[in-house]
């Protein structure tokens, strides 16, 4: 074999190397994404059934057994969470969830945390937290994951009419 012939042996060596890091980085990748999506379609799907949960409820406890029309029966921002009596899950309106939490244990992907906050929004501008009382509430739900580099938030808007 000649100096020709070796060096083009290294260089063809040289090459198919580079291309093998390249799709072994590439593979990496494409696992990382798949791995990222699945975190966060999850987070998404655990995030929607606390909504649906929450939403499920009425919507304050003076209008959890009759109907009312004055707005000043209905729970002062200030006193939202459950009550003393009240036990998850047994929770009987929307507001007996603000500053919940919970950890939801999935088989294949572990722990999630979530985080919920209740809040009264202007009817008007619904992504305008107010601290008055209002026919609307939004129901905040925070997902995070020790994988993820962030966590989900969902909004979701209840309003009483």
């Amino acid at each position: 074999m000649n100096n020709t012939q070796m060096m083009l042996l290294i260089g063809a060596a040289l090459l198919f190397s580079m291309l093998t890091l390249s799709s072994n980085r590439g593979i990496v990748y494409s696992t990382q994404v798949t791995y990222e999506s699945e975190h966060v379609l999850t987070a998404t799907q655990l995030g929607d059934a606390m909504v649906s949960e929450i939403i499920s409820k009425a919507f304050d406890a003076a209008t959890a057994d009759t109907a009312i029309t004055n707005i000043n029966l209905l729970t002062s921002s200030a006193s939202f969470g459950h009550n003393a009596f009240e036990v998850y899950p047994n929770y009987n309106d929307v507001d007996d969830y603000h500053r919940f939490t919970k950890k939801v244990d999935t088989p294949r992907l572990g722990v999630f945390d979530l985080y919920t906050e209740i809040a009264y929004v202007n009817e008007l501008n619904p992504n305008q937290v107010i601290y008055t009382k209002s026919w609307m509430k939004r129901i905040k739900v925070r997902i995070s994951h020790k994988a993820m580099p962030q966590p989900i938030i969902i909004y979701y808007f209840v309003s009483y009419y």
